[in-house]
């Protein structure tokens, strides 16, 4: 859900595309990568190293826990929610060994 008025007062909502593993998707221009992907309706960011269960943006708690590391046009491990989005980003989750940093 997007704010797009607050009483007198209008958010200009500039529309910028992107793909996310392969899907088409649109964000804002003043969207971070992780806000993007939550108003699209993606709510896992990521998968355990040790379990693979899904894991989900908990960044907006203010304990970063590094689920929200994705690859954005090819380079690992991108925070998302420091990451403003830009117009034809690709991204997708870090998935398995190759992706993990130590």
């Amino acid at each position: 859900m997007r704010i797009k008025r607050q009483g007198i007062f209008v958010f200009p909502q500039k529309q910028i595309n992107f793909t996310f593993e392969g899907k088409n998707l649109s964000g804002i221009k003043t969207d971070t990568i992780a806000s993007a992907l939550l108003a699209n309706g993606i709510f896992v960011f990521s998968y355990s190293r040790k379990t693979n269960r899904p894991q989900g943006y908990t960044c907006s708690t203010d304990f970063c826990t590094g689920s929200c590391l994705m690859t954005v046009n090819g380079v690992n491990n991108v925070q998302t929610c420091k990451t403003l989005l830009k117009q034809d980003m690709k991204i997708e989750r870090n998935r398995g060994p190759k992706h993990v940093t130590l």
